[in-house]
Parts: structure tokens; sequence; C-alpha cells
């Protein structure tokens, strides 16, 4: 999935991938996901990212855990720059999409947060 921001994060480009694409219903999975951030501007930025998800996903293989915040870091302008985390599934998960929530938000030179978005993309179980 890719998320073009445009004027609303000033030119910064978002794109996010699972590999494998799709969960695998009845069997605990194990997902990689890449948040792929651009600074397409002309100014210096901080990013980081909180990521929401429910049952049967989770951020760690040996217990439910929610929410996790991830620090990317600077971005020089006219750069990119790759987070990557795991997605385990806690018990058998049935067939559907299972959602997840980002919120990704951009600091400027005064630490100051200067854009903020939120959206939330889902991952199919088959």
């Amino acid at each position: 999935m890719i998320i073009n921001c445009g004027d609303l994060l000033e030119r910064k480009d978002i794109e996010i991938a699972f590999l494998p694409e799709k969960l695998k219903s009845s069997q605990k999975n194990e997902v990689l996901a890449t948040v792929k951030l651009s600074n397409n501007s002309d100014k210096y930025c901080w990013y980081e990212f909180d990521v929401n998800l429910n049952s049967p996903l989770s951020l760690t293989y040996d217990q439910e855990l929610d929410k996790g915040r991830f620090r990317v870091g600077i971005l020089e302008p006219k750069t990119t720059k790759n987070k990557e985390f795991k997605i385990f599934t806690m018990d058998n998960p049935g067939p559907g999409i299972h959602k997840i929530n980002f919120t990704i938000y951009v600091y400027d030179g005064d630490a100051a947060i200067s854009d903020r978005l939120d959206y939330e993309v889902g991952i199919e179980s088959v």
C-alpha cells in the first residue's frame, strides 16, 4: 500500500508493506512490516510513528502487545529511510481483514510536531 500524502505532509511520502502480504488462517504467523518514509521537502525532519493493533495481532511473539512507538529518526532533505518491525498472531486468526492503525508524527527543526497523519490499513487472513 502506498500513501502519497502530498500537501498534507509538505511533500513527504509514506509507503507501508507487509511480507508476506497475507496471513494464513488457522496457524500462527509472523509478518515483517516495513514503513518507508521519504522527505521530499527542503527541510530536515524527525519522524516517528505509533502502531495500534487488535487481537489476534501482537507486536511480540509470546504475549499480547497492541501498541508501540517507533522512532525513525532524522531525515535530511530529499532522502528516504525505512523502519522495519514484526507483527505476530497470538491466536489462530480466522479469515478476514485485520486492521492496523498508524499515527505518523513529523517534527520540524524547532522540535514541534509540524504534521500528524492518522490512517488505517488492513492485512488479510486467508
